[in-house]
């Protein structure tokens, strides 16, 4: 896969749906102070090792391997809906999937236009990792490839989501993405085959939830 190829996934322009989502930064900005890089850090660093590489990691393998059979698939995705406890992060993942597989579907990208439409019929919620996997997969993208591109862009996104806020400035945001990437460097591998979808930030979960009864929000999550 040539290199612009990944760039171009990657990219934070590209109008994947993400803009509109905090997935708990927001909430996670409300309740503590992360206005330092050390403190921003350590939170990216927090839901990268115990929710994405736990969870969106082992799903998106799980897409990948399976592209060329949709119900396969489809059955991964809807693990995902099951296994997904926290309703704003639930609801959140299925729409950013739906609006990045949106754009792959009007771009062309093989696949796209008959997953989403299982997502249209309601047999399939379009995770975010799930399709992320899916169209990687047909775009030629490796799949060790593809999990370090759902590795840095999960990173970026809550970075981006910080600065939005203004919880931190960009300057401190981008030691505290360094950090966070370089300290969850080991976990961009493949999952084992089997491996099971399982996360543990209950500190953020639960400042979701209480985050979801504010009067006046930022991001849709």
């Amino acid at each position: 896969m040539p290199l612009s190829r990944l760039l171009w996934q990657a990219d934070s322009a590209f109008p994947g749906g993400s803009f509109g989502f905090s997935n708990g930064m927001e909430a996670l900005a409300a309740a503590t102070d992360l206005s330092t890089a050390l403190a921003l850090g350590e939170a990216l660093s927090l839901l990268l090792r115990h929710r994405w590489a736990r969870f969106d990691r082992v799903a998106l393998a799980r897409a990948y391997w399976s592209a060329d059979d949709l119900d396969l698939v489809a059955a991964c995705d809807r693990l995902v809906e099951v296994s997904s406890l926290v309703a704003p992060l639930r609801e959140g993942s299925a729409r950013n999937g739906r609006a990045f597989l949106t754009t792959h579907d009007r771009l062309g990208t093989a696949g796209a236009g008959d997953y989403l439409r299982r997502i249209r019929a309601g047999t399939a919620p379009g995770h975010l990792a799930v399709v992320q996997g899916l169209v990687w997969a047909r775009l030629g993208i490796s799949p060790e490839e593809a999990v370090a591109l759902s590795h840095y862009t999960t990173a970026t996104a809550l970075t981006q989501a910080a600065v939005r806020l203004g919880a931190i400035g960009a300057i401190e945001a981008q030691r505290a993405l360094v950090h966070a990437l370089d300290d969850s460097a080991d976990l961009v591998v493949l999952p084992a085959p089997g491996e099971d979808l399982s996360s543990f930030t209950p500190f953020v979960d639960i400042a979701v939830q209480r985050h979801m009864r504010a009067d006046v929000r930022f991001f849709a999550n």
